[in-house]
């Protein structure tokens, strides 16, 4: 018998070895520290931030990881968006809702405009400075895409921003999966946005009877058809439009394209397709297939499918499928201008466009 009790302790023993070796191991692997102190070499303030800000997020992609930082990590950013993103985050990775008061008032100018609008048009908004306009378009990360990311050719996505303390609230209840939280959020959309995160993240349809706006509701049900993979529960939506926007968003996130033979016509198909190659392009091009467009129905919605569906592959000779010469050379036209390529304009057939596109391209 003794010898068991001296097996076991033994065994205990190592045990304990083990995960204090492995705790101290995930502990000293946490280079969060040095991570900040090349942030704090960055020139440019926004990069600094935006660098901070992913030294805070990447911190839960690693397993069991024991963060060594608190919010006072923050007060490194320099822009207001920058600090209020690495609260929030902060916040979350804690699951202190407390922190969330620390959050700062956003200047109304700093707020993104025009993120998604065309260089030439964004170059023409007032009281915007050059280095922010050309923000998205030059992969320079500023406060004015709220540290957004530009991916593809010239799509700029912004990452999840944190901006005020609603959105904190929204971000601490969902890492802990706790509902009531969102009852402590004072704007009822925001609110209602809470609780649709909560019921996605438990897959529970049942939830988004709590959200009190119809539209956000039909919203909250698409998001958890899409996440449980359930496409007849868009049967649960207000209304046919509101179903086929469901379908449509799980025909994106699910990749199952033929759903959109579920739509509730012809017309709402063919949108459906497009908003596919839509969100291919803004996702950078990795799926959608050409033939989708030969499944659209009217000649206008089968060319700008085939469009989206050029830019979101980054092939310019797709603009050869298109219906027409002139809707050719405009789909070419396109394609120069997201490219700043003006090269590419001499693959277009009609004069005053190949212009038009030299211009817009320069």
């Amino acid at each position: 018998m003794e010898n068991k009790f001296k097996i076991l302790g033994a065994v205990a023993g190592l045990v304990a070895v083990l995960v204090l070796g492995l705790v101290a191991y995930l502990y000293i692997a946490d280079d969060t520290d040095e991570r900040i102190a090349n942030c704090m070499k960055e020139s440019d303030p926004c990069e600094k931030d935006s660098c901070i800000i992913w030294a805070v997020r990447r911190t839960d992609l690693k397993l069991f990881i024991i963060p060594k930082y608190d919010v006072s990590i923050c007060d490194k950013t320099s822009t207001v968006s920058g600090k209020n993103t690495c609260v929030g985050y902060v916040a979350a990775k804690k699951r202190d809702v407390s922190l969330c008061d620390k959050m700062l008032p956003i200047p109304e100018d700093d707020s993104c405009i025009g993120s998604f609008k065309s260089p030439p048009e964004r170059k023409n908004e007032e009281n915007i400075s050059q280095n922010k306009t050309d923000c998205c378009w030059q992969n320079k990360i500023t406060d004015c895409c709220w540290k957004g990311i530009c991916f593809s050719i010239s799509f700029c996505m912004p990452q999840e921003e944190i901006s005020d303390k609603d959105d904190c609230i929204s971000f601490v209840a969902r890492s802990k999966n706790d509902l009531s939280l969102c009852d402590k959020i004072s704007n009822i959309s925001e609110k209602n946005n809470c609780i649709s995160s909560i019921a996605w993240e438990k897959e529970d349809v049942s939830l988004c009877d709590k959200v009190s706006i119809p539209s956000q509701k039909d919203i909250c049900i698409s998001l958890v058809a899409s996440e449980k993979g359930d496409i007849s529960l868009c049967d649960k939506t207000s209304n046919l439009s509101a179903r086929d926007n469901c379908i449509f968003r799980f025909a994106i996130e699910t990749r199952n394209f033929s759903v959109c033979e579920r739509t509730s016509n012809a017309s709402a198909k063919d949108d459906c397709i497009v908003f596919i190659t839509i969100a291919n392009k803004q996702l950078g091009g990795h799926y959608t297939n050409i033939s989708l467009c030969d499944e659209v129905s009217d000649v206008f919605a089968r060319d700008k499918c085939i469009v989206w569906n050029a830019l979101g592959k980054r092939d310019v000779s797709l603009c050869d499928e298109t219906s027409n010469s002139s809707i050719r050379d405009q789909c070419i036209m396109f394609f120069a201008e997201r490219t700043y390529d003006k090269s590419i304009c001499k693959k277009i057939y009609d004069p005053k466009i190949k212009q038009d596109c030299i211009q817009k391209a320069s």
